[in-house]
């Protein structure tokens, strides 16, 4: 919001960061005309910036940003995406052996074995290690490490 005190006009500035990081500072403050801010973004570890907005509008995957000599009022948002990289384990609970899937990133999905054994039909695979829990599709976007259940009946 604009404002005048004795002679000087003051503008707002606006600083937001989402999950998986920080800007500094951070939260809304009031500038003078003509000022200059300085804004560092810093990621948390397992991430990166994935993109700035200013005034709505992109700029990239920056890691500072200067408003300079400021006339208006203005907004800084970032956003960041998980760079970790994810580990899907399978217990076959007796079937065959099925290899763990590794280098996932998160939001991915998987493409899921199968697993065989002898006089089963198998079901799928599930979170909890009763066979039971969620079942876990080629949809199932990964988040985290995991160690999946197979079920047979």
């Amino acid at each position: 919001m604009e404002q005048w005190w004795g002679g000087k006009v003051e503008y707002t500035i606006t600083a937001s960061a989402q999950i998986g990081g920080t800007i500094e500072p951070d939260g809304v403050f009031t500038v003078s005309e003509g000022e200059t801010i300085q804004y560092v973004i810093t990621p948390n570890e397992g991430y990166a910036v994935n993109d700035v907005k200013v005034d709505g509008e992109s700029i990239g995957a920056v890691m500072e940003y200067v408003f300079e000599d400021i006339t208006a009022n203005h907004t800084i948002k970032v956003w960041f995406k998980s760079i970790k990289k994810f580990t899907v384990v399978f217990d076959s609970r007796g079937g065959s052996l099925v290899n763990p899937v590794t280098g996932i990133s998160s939001g991915e999905t998987i493409m899921l074995p199968v697993s065989t054994k002898d006089n089963f039909q198998f079901m799928g695979w599930y979170t909890e290690p009763n066979g039971k829990g969620t079942e876990f599709t080629e949809g199932t976007i990964v988040e985290f490490d995991m160690t999946l259940y197979a079920r047979f009946p």
